[in-house]
């Protein structure tokens, strides 16, 4: 059985005590804060660009060949029109 001096982690008494000791922690170290903050999120901000460029790749890469269907089929139309007065 778990004594009152150590309460669960889904109580929202823990939770509470956990975010106010961070708040302290903050308070009082505000640089070690902030760049222990940014070392856990930098990953994530990398993953994020990698996956912005890749997408950006994608996109352009669709437009081109978007461009490039849309000249081919205004030139087939040109080919057929100009088949049909020669006729």
């Amino acid at each position: 059985m778990e004594s009152p001096s150590s309460p669960s982690v889904l109580s929202g008494d823990y939770w509470q005590r956990k975010l106010a000791e961070l708040m302290i922690y903050a308070a009082n170290n505000p640089l070690q804060f902030l760049f222990n903050v940014l070392i856990i999120l930098s990953p994530f901000f990398a993953i994020s660009a990698f996956l912005s460029w890749k997408l950006m790749r994608a996109i352009d890469k669709e437009q081109k060949e978007n461009k490039f269907k849309v000249k081919r089929g205004v030139n087939i139309a040109k080919i057929r029109r100009g088949t049909k007065k020669d006729s």
